[in-house]
């Protein structure tokens, strides 16, 4: 565990960080420095906690460390105030491992980028929705789908999907599609499917051909 606590340069800080050691690990770094000398540090370290007296910055060291996804704390004033060294490190701990289990959680998510093309109807839209709603009740956490003309599919539309669906209206465009898009895959869903607005079939099409 590596920590940075930032403060206006003050004595005190050093005090604190001192008592913080005698709760610390064997392997664990703590070091205070004044708030100028931040950008040079805090790419080291795995959170960073912001002393009460430079409260004008807080907004700004958050939001630092919130863009190089580095943990950050302030330290309560009345933790401050009794130099408790002991809450510091258990505030750093708590902090790290909330820290942790959100990126994993954020890593495990599902996420699903269906491109539908179609001749432009509405009945496309609607199935479109039909396909999202079946799809998060299969556990995917994020799931797009979007209907284009077949004829206006771009590479900036189809970035990023798993799979491209032609409806069964422009199924002579197919091979037009495969050699348009060669990176993603191009299926044409069924006239029975498309006919029902069937989503269910579709995804567990889907689900056991990929194995998402």
């Amino acid at each position: 565990m590596r920590i940075l606590v930032v403060c206006g340069g003050g004595i005190s800080t050093s005090i604190i960080v001192e008592e913080m050691k005698n709760y610390a690990g064997a392997d664990d770094v703590i070091k205070a420095i004044p708030m100028f000398q931040l950008n040079n540090c805090i790419d080291s370290y795995d959170i960073v906690f912001a002393a009460p007296q430079i409260e004008y910055a807080h907004d700004q060291i958050k939001e630092l460390c919130h863009d190089k996804h580095i943990a950050y704390l302030p330290i309560p004033d009345e933790v401050y105030g009794s130099m408790d060294g002991e809450q510091v490190i258990r505030l750093a701990r708590e902090c790290l491992v909330a820290s942790s289990g959100q990126q994993t959680k954020e890593k495990s998510m599902k996420t699903l980028k269906i491109t539908l093309a179609c001749a432009g109807g509405v009945s496309t839209s609607i199935l479109c929705s039909k396909i999202i709603a079946e799809a998060k009740s299969r556990g995917f956490d994020e799931v797009e789908c979007k209907a284009y003309g077949a004829g206006t599919l771009t590479d900036e539309l189809v970035a990023g999907s798993n799979v491209i669906l032609l409806g069964p209206q422009v199924t002579y465009m197919e091979e037009d599609v495969v050699k348009r898009f060669p990176d993603y895959p191009v299926r044409v869903i069924s006239m029975m499917d498309y006919g029902t607005m069937n989503a269910r079939n579709i995804v567990n099409g889907l689900l056991k051909e990929f194995n998402w």
